[in-house]
């Protein structure tokens, strides 16, 4: 079992310190160190709605250098950056996940690219349907909807927009 969806089930459980079932979630229940834990992260507190995508919540950051070949753009190598968060009004957890995912080039650190949204799940007849709603640096607009389906979730494009001087792309399929 993976600590995220142990401890999402039932948080209490990070009060039976005898039960973990693997140091790791030691770190998930905050019992490592002393440090303050940012309540953006914290497993503990997901609202029901979210426990499906509880995997997601986190930092994810690559600096391996992925490769851009568009043939409307000069290649680059760029590193990435993907965040994940609950959103927190005082006590009360929100149901839904912040997003937001900034590219820079690998060479110069400049930011090549960024994207801020919100992830939102509904249980469509037995099954969370998962909608992923972003606006990004080059002026589109994003809806992309999908299922969760055993710690994965395929994103399809259900609306673009754009501002009016953006430059038209030819997105079909996005993938996740």
């Amino acid at each position: 079992m993976h600590c995220f969806t142990w401890i999402a089930e039932n948080s209490t459980k990070c009060d039976l310190v005898n039960e973990f079932p693997n140091n790791y979630c030691k770190k998930s229940c905050q019992l490592c160190n002393s440090n303050s834990f940012p309540k953006e992260y914290d497993l503990k507190k997901i609202p029901a709605t979210l426990k499906s995508i509880v995997f997601l919540i986190g930092k994810w950051r690559s600096e391996f250098g992925g490769k851009a070949v568009f043939p409307t753009i000069p290649k680059a190598t760029y590193g990435e950056e993907v965040d994940f968060k609950l959103i927190t009004k005082g006590d009360r957890v929100l149901d839904v996940l912040n997003y937001s995912a900034i590219a820079w080039d690998s060479w110069d650190g400049k930011e090549i690219h960024s994207e801020y949204g919100f992830l939102s799940v509904v249980n469509n007849n037995g099954s969370d349907l998962v909608s992923l709603n972003a606006v990004m640096s080059n002026g589109f607009i994003t809806i992309e909807e999908g299922e969760e389906r055993g710690l994965s979730i395929e994103l399809r494009m259900q609306r673009i927009g754009r501002i009016s001087f953006s430059h038209d792309l030819p997105v079909l399929r996005v993938i996740h």
